[in-house]
């Protein structure tokens, strides 16, 4: 007996983290399945267990169960082939449809090579069935396959002519190439991407060359200006005991110095500006060159390899050296005993007494290799370097670890400098109620203390000895507010160690996380050593060789991050203290011994903070606190810049932001801007990889819980457009949560977007504030329409335009509930799409009650694609000629309705139109 054909759909045998057919499927308690490896990876990366799909967490760990009927089926509906069932999509905008179709087309999911069309899941089956065709090469859908096929002879492309250059079928080496220097396309496309790849590694090089040098003039800049301040206060003392004669003189030098100043900087921002326009030009080719190597189709690779392997054309990098030729020290000897002199002295011609920016980057130590001599420790050294280098390889766009939702951008793509001052250590305390105000407040004392009080400093000096001090800078604590970009700062100085461009005097650096150092405590293992701690965060150092990097401790250097995410208090109690790394001790006796100095005397560590939790810091055995102040409105800029990568665009961006007195106000802190420029993107740009995005600054906003600045930030003309996407239940209360704080919204889109009754019940307060709406087949049931219901005639409920229509299941019993809330006093419901719903003569009854409602203000009602026949149509006809029916278009094609009754329809159209109505309707 043959088997029977089953059909089902393929999504309710999908795991929903790799979005594929599930493989060795497990079961977790709230009765949810997914591949065995996706879950596994999930909560390894996490430190809360909750299912990827409901959100449910769960305390402890749960152990994962498989499921064995699940698993049977999924390996049996593999070998046979998974079928469509007869509700699958048709193709809408963008679909490859299937060639196999007759009428309306179903959604294409696979391409046939062989065949040279495409086929829906239903048609595909013959390819699993018959013999013959289970040879035949399948791909993705793709709608231009006609490209893939030669011009001449229909055959396809899969040879390429050396000799012309060309991508040929196998027809065409017989007719036309004979002779020629032929390949396969594979085989050439693998000796191009070569030649790519060495294209692409020389864009790289240049352009982290010319990085390095707008980094350079910028130290060239900030010296020129630290020189200048220096020498104007020093003279000041010499000219104050001759200040009767020296007036005048003073104000025509100091003038020219200003001068000279002025003429210098603009010389390092005329070379800025260059790299700049460089830099982006480097940074556009890149981003080709990467997109086309991801691109796995061989003929538009080949196609347009020749346009795009051309290195852009090499300029002399320009560079600023500021020359000597004047002594300031002359000038105070001439001042102390030449009085007479002064008139020749105001003549003389001032120049800057400072030197280029190479000597300040020798003072910062980068070129120095990193001080490894033993052979199997420098193999140790360049294991460790590039796993920090892969682990930094991307900046994470402010996402939690784990979210879904997470996007990456390069470092040198998107970070910019931290404005950081160096503070007395013994002072801190009194600076904590300052780093808790916001806005222009913030501003004003951010400029104050680094004028006044304290010395800006590069992140690239933090380890740089004092010219003051005699002891190295070994002990060091950064603090600043939430959210002002410690952990980022953290994040590149290991993504520059890791490249060898900066703290080149450490051979090791290690970087450890508070919150992560709090899970130690929850295993068996509550007392550790430094050597097991090391080994345990990166597996591959292993006991021996790691014991002989520790034993020169002045090479190592050890981050923690974020000391206020940390559940113990330190005690830096001498008797706690340990000295001997391979002893086992509670993981905070670990961190205050490297602290004291009894641990690894020589290492150097760099421990991050908010203020408040100074506190549990011994600070007089800090050798430097740093605190960072965010952005100045320079940073802000340049961060727009980078952010947008169109200049066109940061500016206009920018100037929204800056005539906001909230939002510009907001921006010192870096994690705002982010918010506040992905916000903008997303405004500007409405592009289609940005929808992720625009849910987790939706979050991030939520959880700043400020209800003007979400306003600000969002707008009230935003349209939000969440088509053909997964939302949780989270996504889905973010959503509301926002549009709820906006008041009001001109367009929703979640059309193609799966919503359960679950996820329109969170919505709810969303939807109500929306103008339009649309849900076209989100598989809405009948459940659904309850709280559809309620949005419509909620109090405040702004919805004027509704779209329910195509593939929505939510029968005649759902749209009656749905006109409970059209018969409310409160609606404002102006458009109703109900186009392909499944809807019979049972719901026309409630229809016909809704158009001659008084309260109804609906002028178009779309039930085309249904099934209401000459019954409905006559029930439709009763509420439209009631006085209160304000309806002007009515679609009713293709319902069964038979000729005779299409007649009287245009009678009845006649009838209201001699009345004074207008009414259209479609039949």
């Amino acid at each position: 007996m043959a088997e029977a054909q089953l059909f089902v759909s393929q999504d309710e045998f999908t795991c929903s983290v790799c979005l594929d057919i599930l493989t060795d499927p497990v079961s977790i308690p709230c009765g949810h399945s997914f591949c065995r490896k996706c879950l596994t990876d999930c909560w390894d990366q996490s430190q809360e267990f909750s299912c990827p799909q409901c959100r449910h967490t769960f305390i402890p760990r749960p152990a994962l169960h498989r499921n064995t009927l699940l698993n049977e089926l999924v390996k049996k509906l593999k070998k046979t082939g998974l079928s469509s069932s007869p509700s699958q999509n048709y193709a809408g905008p963008g679909d490859v449809e299937c060639d196999a179709c007759t009428g309306k087309k179903f959604r294409a999911v696979k391409s046939c090579l062989n065949c040279m069309i495409s086929f829906c899941q239903t048609h595909l089956q013959s390819h699993y069935e018959i013999a013959a065709w289970k040879d035949h090469k399948l791909t993705d859908p793709d709608g231009n396959l006609r490209r893939k096929l030669c011009a001449k002879h229909q055959e396809s492309l899969k040879i390429f002519c050396k000799t012309d250059d060309l991508c040929i079928c196998v027809m065409c080496v017989v007719t036309g190439h004979k002779g020629h220097e032929i390949v396969e396309l594979e085989t050439e496309r693998e000796e191009k991407e070569k030649q790519l790849g060495a294209t692409w590694s020389e864009i790289r090089r240049k352009l982290e060359e010319r990085e390095k040098k707008m980094k350079e003039m910028r130290n060239v800049v900030e010296q020129i200006k630290i020189s200048v301040e220096k020498e104007v206060k020093e003279n000041e003392k010499s000219f104050a005991d001759l200040i009767h004669c020296i007036e005048e003189a003073q104000k025509n030098l100091f003038e020219r110095i200003r001068e000279q100043e002025k003429r210098e900087i603009e010389k390092a921002e005329g070379v800025m500006e260059q790299l700049e326009k460089e830099i982006e030009e480097l940074m556009k080719k890149d981003t080709e060159l990467k997109e086309l190597l991801d691109n796995k189709d061989h003929v538009h690779f080949m196609q347009t390899f020749s346009s795009r392997c051309v290195l852009p054309a090499d300029e002399d990098l320009l560079s600023v050296t500021v020359t000597a030729d004047f002594s300031y020290e002359d000038l105070r000897n001439e001042l102390s005993c030449l009085k007479k002199s002064l008139e020749k002295i105001s003549q003389w011609d001032i120049k800057t007494s400072t030197s280029s920016g190479k000597k300040l980057l020798e003072e910062i130590d980068t070129r120095k290799e990193p001080p490894v001599s033993d052979p199997r420790a420098k193999d140790l050294h360049e294991t460790h370097r590039q796993a920090v280098s892969e682990s930094t390889r991307t900046l994470g766009a402010q996402a939690s670890p784990g979210d879904p939702h997470t996007t990456a951008v390069g470092f040198e793509t998107r970070y910019t400098e931290l404005v950081a001052i160096e503070q007395d250590t013994r002072s801190h305390k009194e600076t904590e109620h300052k780093l808790t105000k916001s806005g222009r407040i913030h501003e004003e004392l951010m400029k104050k203390g680094a004028a006044e009080k304290c010395e800006r400093i590069w992140i690239e000096q933090l380890f740089r000895k004092s010219p003051v001090s005699v002891n190295p800078v070994n002990i060091i604590a950064v603090s600043g507010v939430m959210g002002i970009g410690k952990t980022t700062m953290v994040q590149k100085i290991m993504y520059d160690w890791a490249r060898g461009t900066q703290y080149q005097r450490f051979a090791f650096v290690f970087l450890f996380k508070f919150r992560e150092l709090n899970f130690l405590d929850n295993e068996n293992e509550t007392q550790m050593s430094l050597t097991k701690l090391i080994e345990r965060h990166y597996k591959y150092l292993s006991n021996d060789p790691l014991k002989d990097v520790l034993k020169n401790p002045e090479t190592l250097l050890f981050i923690f991050d974020g000391l206020d995410e940390y559940k113990h208090k330190l005690d830096f109690t001498q008797s706690q203290l340990c000295s001997d790394p391979d002893v086992e001790v509670p993981v905070h006796i670990l961190v205050t011994s490297l602290v004291s100095r009894t641990l690894l005397k020589g290492c150097s560590v760099l421990i991050t903070s908010r203020p408040t939790a100074l506190e549990a810091m011994d600070m007089e055995r800090v050798d430097q606190l740093v605190e960072i102040l965010g952005f100045f409105p320079d940073q802000r800029l340049m961060y727009c810049k980078r952010f947008f990568g169109d200049i066109a665009l940061a500016a206009e961006a920018f100037q929204y932001v800056k005539e906001n007195t909230v939002l510009y106000s907001m921006c010192f802190i870096p994690s705002y801007c982010w918010m506040i420029y992905s916000v903008l993107k997303i405004h500007f740009m409405t592009p289609e990889k940005a929808k992720s995005e625009a849910l987790q600054v939706g979050q991030w906003l939520c959880e700043t819980q400020n209800k003007e600045l979400i306003r600000d930030t969002i707008g009230k003309d935003l349209k939000m457009d969440f088509s053909s996407m997964t939302l949780s239940a989270v996504d889905c209360a973010v959503l509301a949560a926002v549009i709820s704080c906006c008041g009001e919204l001109k367009e929703l889109n979640l059309s193609g977007t799966p919503l359960t009754p679950e996820s329109i019940k969170i919505l709810e307060p969303g939807l109500s504030c929306c103008s339009k709406v649309w849900l076209r087949s989100c598989r809405l049931t009948v459940r659904c329409c309850s709280a559809l219901s309620s949005t419509l005639s909620a109090e405040n409920s702004q919805l004027t335009d509704l779209s329910l229509s195509e593939n929505n299941n939510m029968e005649d019993s759902g749209v009656e509930q749905l006109c409970e809330g059209l018969r409310s006093p409160n609606c404002k419901l102006e458009t109703l799409g109900l186009y392909s719903c499944g809807l019979t003569l049972a719901c026309c009854s409630a229809l016909s009650s809704v158009l001659s409602s008084p309260n109804s203000r609906l002028t178009f009602l779309s039930l085309s694609d249904n099934n209401l026949g000459d019954s409905g149509a006559r029930q439709l006809s009763e509420g439209l000629r009631s006085d209160n029916c304000k309806l002007k278009t009515l679609k009713l094609m293709s319902n069964g309705i038979s000729e005779s009754e299409k007649r009287n329809l245009r009678s009845l159209q006649g009838e209201l139109r001699r009345s004074g109505r207008q009414l259209t309707i479609y039949k």
